[in-house]
């Protein structure tokens, strides 16, 4: 099991704050820093610290969300007050929550898809390709 730990930004003290929650898991379980990098760099007190490993996305990932099984978390907003999360599959965002602006009861919420972002993207966790096996003949 791999531990995963968002932050709202790797370029200032949140990365601090994520990176001594890391510390204390670490301990027991591999951990990993994610979150969108404003700035230019890493936080620098933490930067050196190789131990763990940090995820971020820069101006230049950021198009890549737009690939088939990404999974996006949108920023907080008056209609996602916590954030939201959606998956990209066959060109359009599967959101889990569609038709939550319309119905607020939990218990009438639909899943759905839409063509559009209904936020900006805060993070993004990609799928890795495996390399293919090539397989020999004999």
């Amino acid at each position: 099991m791999k531990i995963s730990i968002l932050t709202p930004n790797v370029s200032d003290n949140n990365l601090g704050r994520a990176h001594i929650l890391a510390k204390v898991l670490q301990r027991r379980w591999p951990v990993e820093i994610i979150g969108p990098m404003f700035g230019d760099a890493l936080w620098y007190p933490v930067a050196d610290d190789k131990s763990i490993e940090y995820k971020y996305i820069k101006g230049k990932i950021r198009k890549k969300i737009y690939q088939d099984n990404t999974i996006v978390f949108i920023k907080r907003s008056k209609k996602y007050p916590y954030g939201h999360y959606l998956s990209r599959y066959k060109s359009s965002w599967m959101d889990p929550w569609i038709n939550s602006k319309n119905d607020r009861k939990i218990k009438k919420i639909k899943a759905g898809f839409r063509k559009r972002l209904p936020g900006k993207a805060i993070y993004a966790i990609f799928l890795k390709k495996k390399p293919e096996k090539k397989i020999s003949g004999t």
